[in-house]
């Protein structure tokens, strides 16, 4: 596993619009990463003890298209460039980042059942009954269509995202106690995408490590 060290001076401005928003992003959180790392030296945010703040190394681009070809279904923009250009599991959310091909792929080309204005609805009411009542109706897949776990706490909650459907790229959470699956939000109750769910998490540790 290795320390966050990437500096992105070398990669083109102009790579279009979104491709600079993620470039711009993810040299803000190897930034914020080692912030944290060298703040947290006793490993105090939770989970920091299973990871270290380490990251593993990178995936080159023949091994992500390798999972792709696999998979059946390109991996979404956002968190593709963060295996590619930052870490390929480690330092993360809850207990740590999982790797990208150490997860299975069957069930990643079936599309997500839930389409975006159902979770725009339920997530103004903050009520998913009507989204869990529609996944575990699907089939016996349907809570795992579409989906790649991220990583896992430490109460067996998950944190996944979709890979296929209307809601690609985003972030979904997985409630173990009330066997809920809902969409992670920002607070303008946006939903989440892997870098601004992975940012979000830094943001936290380094609030917490200013409190502390």
């Amino acid at each position: 596993m290795t320390t966050p060290t990437h500096s992105f001076d070398e990669f083109p401005s102009d790579r279009g619009t979104d491709a600079s928003r993620i470039l711009t992003a993810l040299a803000r959180i190897v930034e914020k990463l080692e912030a944290l790392r060298r703040a947290d030296t006793h490993f105090n945010v939770s989970g920091a003890d299973e990871h270290e703040y380490r990251l593993n190394s990178p995936l080159s681009e023949h091994e992500v298209v390798a999972f792709e070809k696999q998979a059946g279904v390109s991996v979404p923009e956002e968190y593709r460039a963060f295996v590619l250009e930052i870490g390929n599991g480690g330092a993360g959310p809850q207990n740590g980042c999982h790797s990208l091909c150490e997860e299975g792929t069957r069930l990643l080309k079936q599309p997500f059942p839930i389409s975006r204005a159902m979770a725009n609805a339920a997530i103004s009411a903050r009520d998913y009954d009507t989204i869990n009542i529609r996944l575990k109706s699907n089939d016996s897949d349907g809570m795992e269509a579409g989906l790649l776990e991220l990583s896992t706490g430490d109460y067996l909650d998950d944190t996944k995202i979709v890979f296929s459907g209307e809601l690609r790229g985003t972030i979904w959470a997985w409630d173990p106690h009330n066997e809920l699956l809902f969409p992670l939000c920002d607070r303008r109750r946006e939903q989440l995408g892997f870098l601004a769910w992975y940012e979000e998490w830094l943001d936290e540790g380094l609030a917490e490590m200013i409190r502390k």
